[in-house]
């Protein structure tokens, strides 16, 4: 058991000087080079007595605390022999996150205004809502504030096998479950991470970006008979080589699904008034027209990564499609309730799955060169045939796209979606044509490589 203390990363102070005044400021301005430099006529001034008019407004800013990010580990591991060279390894491993950096706005509506934001934005939506901001009155812009709201927790049950098999080979295994959950992402901490909810931080509890919930691994070095009993010619060609291979399962990482809603009718009662057309054929305003509404339905301006989650169904988040990873079918906005929050948390799905066999071959020849000079310890050849990838199966990733659910009320040119009376979301639909859930960048792991070489070795 150990405690584990990490200072914050110096990149927050940096970045909160370039975005905060005074050196957020940007102006055009220029100084002549000839003459000497006068203040008020060629000094920082635009070179004409012009001068640069107050300005600027924060972008960042610190919370005043004295909390510092660390971490308990534990582990209790036990091993076992279950036969001659044979053992088995099991442990339990888990880790708590304190204090762990994280980001916020404090500019961020507060849930109880949330509902009048969108209800504003519905029935004047050119009005001003700055007065629903904390700081309104001067931006709505986000603020962010680097703080250490971040929480974490993971546990893992780790296993380890290992058997030797005859003279010179060995065959390894290794297992582990694990569940990582956390309110916070645990990569990088930026500005488009912030928590969703600056006032409710357990909203963003759910499975961390680093949740992977099975990692398997098997490896084998096998050599095969030096065939001592025959001749030299059997010996070399066939005697003495060593295989080997290592194969590597992990489940995909916990991708966290975001969206937005458009074309959804303010109430059922205005639905013929939303399918009216916005003008009369002579270019007047119809006055039986109803604006529809979007965005997003928390209601929380300048929200986080992931702070417009969908509602998730009954069906199973994944397809195990490769092309089609995420069920389009597995969230919705229906039955969401306006400034209200999702039935689920951060990392609903497990993202594409990881699997590599990795073989090697190779021999060695003794050459029958040994001298005082040269070649003093003698010399052999070596043979290597390497594969990477050896199955070649396509594995494919999100990288953050193709994971926003964009929900609208519109089917078919007709706007079929609307608010309920309760402020809940009815009738709405994926749009028609979305990529939704087809990972569109290739697994890190590349194709399948494979290389062979000769080499003297003396």
């Amino acid at each position: 058991m150990g405690q584990f203390f990490a200072r914050d990363p110096v990149g927050f102070t940096l970045r909160s000087k370039s975005v905060n005044p005074p050196y957020g400021i940007s102006a055009n301005i220029y100084r002549t080079f000839d003459g000497p430099l006068v203040a008020g006529t060629n000094l920082f001034d635009g070179g004409g007595g012009s001068t640069i008019a107050a300005s600027g407004l924060p972008g960042q800013s610190f919370q005043q605390d004295t909390n510092l990010s660390n971490s308990w580990q534990w582990n209790v591991t036990t091993e076992t022999m279950l036969a001659r060279n044979t053992k088995l390894e099991l442990g339990w491993v888990a880790l708590r996150g304190i204090h762990l950096a994280s980001a916020a706005d404090i500019n961020q509506i507060r849930p109880e205004n949330r509902l009048a934001y969108i209800e504003r934005g519905i029935s004047d939506p050119n009005g001003s809502r700055a007065d629903l901001f904390p700081l309104g009155a001067m931006t709505t812009n986000q603020i962010t504030q680097w703080n250490h709201h971040g929480d974490s927790i993971y546990h893992s049950l780790q296993a380890m096998f290992s058997s030797k098999v005859g003279r010179n080979s060995i065959i390894q295994s290794s297992y582990t479950w694990s569940h990582n959950i956390s309110d916070t992402t645990l990569g990088y901490v930026g500005t488009s991470t912030a928590l969703s909810d600056t006032y409710n931080t357990r909203v963003d509890r759910g499975n961390a970006d680093f949740d992977r919930r099975h990692v398997f691994n098997i490896s084998l070095v096998y050599n095969t008979p030096a065939l001592q009993g025959h001749n030299a010619f059997v010996r070399g060609a066939a005697g003495g080589w060593e295989v080997s291979t290592i194969y590597d399962y992990a489940k995909g990482p916990g991708i966290t699904v975001n969206g937005s809603v458009s074309g959804i009718c303010p109430s059922q009662a205005q639905l013929s008034g939303c399918n009216q057309p916005q003008f009369n054929p002579d270019g007047s305003k119809n006055p039986l027209f109803v604006a529809t509404y979007g965005g997003n339905p928390w209601g929380v301006a300048n929200a986080g990564q992931f702070g417009a989650r969908p509602n998730l169904t009954n069906v199973p988040c994944t397809t195990g499609k490769s092309f089609q990873w995420v069920d389009q079918g597995s969230f919705t906005f229906n039955g969401f309730t306006l400034g209200g929050y999702p039935n689920n948390g951060p990392g609903q799905c497990a993202g594409p799955n990881t699997s590599d066999l990795d073989m090697g071959i190779s021999k060695n020849w003794a050459l029958p060169l040994k001298g005082r000079r040269i070649f003093t310890e003698g010399a052999k050849l070596q043979f290597r045939f390497e594969s990477f990838n050896l199955l070649n199966h396509p594995m494919f990733r999100f990288n953050n796209t193709n994971l926003s659910y964009a929900a609208t009320g519109v089917q078919g040119g007709v706007v079929n979606g609307y608010i309920a009376s309760d402020n809940t979301i009815v009738g709405t639909t994926l749009t028609q044509g979305s990529h939704f859930g087809q990972p569109p960048f290739l697994n890190n792991l590349g194709n399948r490589e494979i290389q062979y070489s000769l080499k003297l070795i003396f």
